[in-house]
Formats: C-alpha cells, structure tokens, sequence
C-alpha cells in the first residue's frame, strides 16, 4: 500500500505538481467529471501564496462532489485524468485506502519511470452514498465558495478551497491541541500583531528543521498558514463565520473561543 512518507515534500513550482494539476483540469472536459473536483490540503494553501511561503506538501488532496463509493466509480471518474497523464509519458498506478482512491502518475527521467519523479493524487472517499450524502451540503457550500487558480507555467485551471474554508479545521485543529498543552501557545504568539520579513523566514527555518515536535510543528505550520493567508489572500470574515458555523466539528470550534488570542493570527478580525 502506497503511503505519503514514501513521497518528497513538493509545492506548486515542480513540474510534477503542474502536469498533476492540469490533469486534474482535464476532469472539466467529460460530463461525468465537470465542476466536480476541488483542491484542498496544503495544495489548496500554497495557491494562495507567494512562491516563497510554499510549504511543501507529500500529496494533492481532492475533494469530489460525488459518490465515489465503488472501484468502478472512481475509475469512470479519473478516466480524464488518467488519459491525460499517459498521452503526457506518465505511467499511472492506482491505489485505495480506507478513506482515498488514490493516483500515483510518474514521468521519466534519463529515459526510465522513476519514484522520485512522481506524486501522489488523493480523491475522496465515501463508504457508501448515505455517507456522502450527510457530507454533501458542506461539499456543495466548499465549491461554492471556491476561488478559480490558473496553472502557472501549465495548461488549464483548478478550482481550490477558499481561505475562509482553508483556515477553519486550522482553527480547529489550534484549540483541540492547545486546550490540552497551554504553553504552545507561545509558538504563535510573534505571528500576530505585525509580522517582519525576518519574522516570516525565521518562521519557515524553523518549520524546515528538525527542532519541534510534531505536534509543536503542527501548532506553528497551522499559524504560520492562517497569518500568511490572511495577508496574502485576505479573509472575508461574514464566509469566515458561515464556515465556521458549517463545520461539523464544534467541539474543537469551541475551544478556539477559550484560547481566543488564536483569532488574532487574522488581526483585521
């Protein structure tokens, strides 16, 4: 079974991440595929962002307005993409986990497939179409909301999460963990408030290195993404409270307004 850590940490300016995206692009030209695909994960952040906040990411997380319950849906679905990839030197795998349908594309380097030339593509997954059907009014809400990103120096567009939907598990995630372990709050604190060009690459120095743990890592990604979104994608906060008021998770929700500082990482809010 594929996993992600067999995967390098990548952002949207590997070629591998482009040719990926463009064939997710590809899905908007069949019927069965059409305005039904959505970039989420740390993808979803770094379109947002300038080119050096990129935080790499092991995989492309997509979120699909569909039942893909059964191999043969989600084959039907891809069969864009996967053509897309082939008529472009890829060779494909596919993969299935508990919770994704999975695609690994792979391009050629000095004439062989390599691993380390390759992705990882994960499309989500419902057990059966009752469970996507209790999922289907945020998906609905998530695509509506949804901004259109051109392929830099690639062929089409995507559609990814909007920051206000980007940010909210972030939120979430931020209360769970530091209503349990106060002082990691301190990870965060220098990003709010006015935020340095040497405060932000401190920040990413530290981010790349080997000093925090994963879960002080995950306290500081999660900040470090909320801030630098704000800043380069600006935050409307009446969708930034629709989200919130959306997402199914309230009891994490609810330890953010017991650790409120975290809502100063968007400080016009």
């Amino acid at each position: 079974m594929v996993k992600k850590g067999q995967f390098d940490l990548r952002n949207i300016d590997d070629l591998v991440v482009r040719d990926s995206l463009s064939a997710i692009s590809a899905l908007e030209s069949y019927p069965n595929s059409a305005d039904s695909s959505l970039i989420v994960g740390g993808i979803a952040v770094q379109s947002y962002m300038a080119s050096r906040l990129r935080r790499g990411t092991s995989d492309i997380d997509v979120v699909v307005a569909k039942a893909l319950v059964t191999g043969g849906d989600f084959k039907e679905f891809v069969k864009p993409l996967v053509e897309y990839f082939k008529d472009n030197n890829f060779s494909v795998e596919e993969d299935e986990k508990s919770t994704s349908w999975n695609i690994i594309p792979t391009s050629k380097k000095n004439g062989r497939y390599q691993r380390e030339e390759s992705t990882l593509l994960s499309f989500s997954k419902h057990k059966t179409r009752k469970d996507f059907e209790k999922k289907q009014f945020l998906i609905e809400k998530e695509m509506d909301d949804s901004r259109i990103h051109y392929i830099e120096k690639g062929e089409g567009s995507y559609r990814a999460l909007s920051p206000e939907y980007i940010i909210v598990p972030k939120f979430g995630r931020l209360g769970s963990i530091l209503s349990r372990q106060h002082k990691l709050k301190e990870l965060i604190m220098p990003l709010m408030g006015e935020v340095s060009e040497q405060q932000v690459n401190d920040t990413q120095t530290i981010l790349k290195g080997k000093r925090l743990g994963s879960t002080e890592k995950s306290v500081l990604g999660d900040g470090f993404d909320i801030r630098m979104l704000a800043e380069q994608a600006g935050i409307n906060e009446g969708k930034l409270k629709e989200a919130m008021g959306l997402w199914p998770d309230k009891k994490n929700l609810k330890a953010v307004l017991r650790n409120r500082e975290i809502l100063g990482l968007i400080p016009h809010i």
